[in-house]
């Protein structure tokens, strides 16, 4: 399994929706690539629970499991990488 080229910089803002539900948008600078319907996360959890993962991650990134955050949808899983825990 690699994700090596599946790893692209984003900054995330979480803000409210005109509904009044919350949405986890992420940016590419100024430029939106996506979002995340909070209300359709199934998890979140710091660090990643597969150990495999988890050790590429931890080798790629020179991080801690404390400064990665693991995002589930139905759908996908997003891992998020901090400059700090």
């Amino acid at each position: 399994m690699c994700l090596m080229n599946s790893w692209k910089r984003r900054y995330f803002i979480l803000s409210k929706s005109n509904k009044g539900d919350y949405i986890l948008k992420y940016l590419k600078g100024m430029c939106m690539k996506g979002s995340i319907a909070v209300d359709q996360i199934v998890s979140v959890e710091i660090g990643i629970s597969n150990s495999e993962i988890m050790a590429m991650v931890r080798k790629m990134f020179r991080c801690f499991p404390e400064e990665v955050i693991s995002i589930t949808t139905e759908n996908r899983c997003y891992y998020l990488v901090g400059k700090s825990r």
